[in-house]
């Protein structure tokens, strides 16, 4: 939420600007909806652009991936079909089109628990989150799904292979309890560092895992850059 409002407030202040669009044009994901009819019909609809994909959490970022971009689909009854002209049960599946060249992924970690004791509460998923140093997108996008559902390869594009830049960690057992710090990779020296408030320290490239001793916390957002 803070990454969205911060694009909106830069942009609201930089209206009639050369560069007003700076924000949305350096952080964005532009995705399809596709609707498949039981009787075979497509329908492909283009989404607006986001600044961050969001994932369902998995225990790695392909497995978070998969989940997004399931390419079975999700199923649902009583979808009036243009080619039809009737209502017919669908499958709605939701691809990758183009994407930047810096990527931001957000897991969600956060969940409603509607039978917490006090009233509704964000619940984390703690569960242990594989930190990957590098990342393609190949197989979530058009071409990828659609060759990954009739069971052939696919090829990895090198313009969409990412590189992780830095990571933002949240120690704490809810949303609204807890801390945040961020690790990020120096672009010139590719060290790593530890910005954890005023405080910047060095930090080991091999502790970049959640079974770490030395890293206390979850890793929740995902900064990535194309190589």
């Amino acid at each position: 939420d803070f990454f969205t409002r911060l694009q909106e407030q830069l942009e609201n202040g930089m209206k009639g600007e050369s560069q007003e669009k700076i924000f949305s044009e350096m952080f964005s994901v532009k995705m399809v909806q596709e609707i498949e009819c039981q009787n075979g019909h497509k329908k492909m609809t283009a989404q607006e652009a986001e600044p961050v994909l969001q994932l369902d959490f998995g225990s790695t970022v392909e497995e978070a991936l998969d989940s997004t971009f399931d390419m079975t689909g999700d199923p649902i009854s009583d979808y009036k079909c243009d080619e039809c002209d009737k209502k017919v049960d669908i499958l709605k599946r939701h691809m990758i089109d183009t994407s930047s060249d810096q990527l931001v992924i957000m897991l969600r970690r956060f969940q409603w628990d509607y039978f917490a004791a006090g009233g509704n509460t964000r619940k984390k998923l703690k569960g242990r989150f594989e930190i990957p140093l590098r990342l393609n997108l190949s197989a979530y996008t058009k071409e990828g799904v659609r060759n990954r559902k009739m069971g052939k390869d696919v090829e990895e594009d090198p313009n969409l292979e990412y590189s992780l830049r830095g990571i933002v960690v949240h120690s704490g057992a809810t949303m609204d309890a807890g801390h945040y710090f961020s690790i990020i990779r120096d672009a010139n020296s590719h060290e790593w560092f530890k910005f954890d408030d005023r405080e910047v320290t060095p930090f080991n490239a091999a502790d970049l895992d959640e079974a770490s001793d030395k890293f206390i916390g979850e890793c929740y957002m995902l900064y990535l850059q194309k190589v």
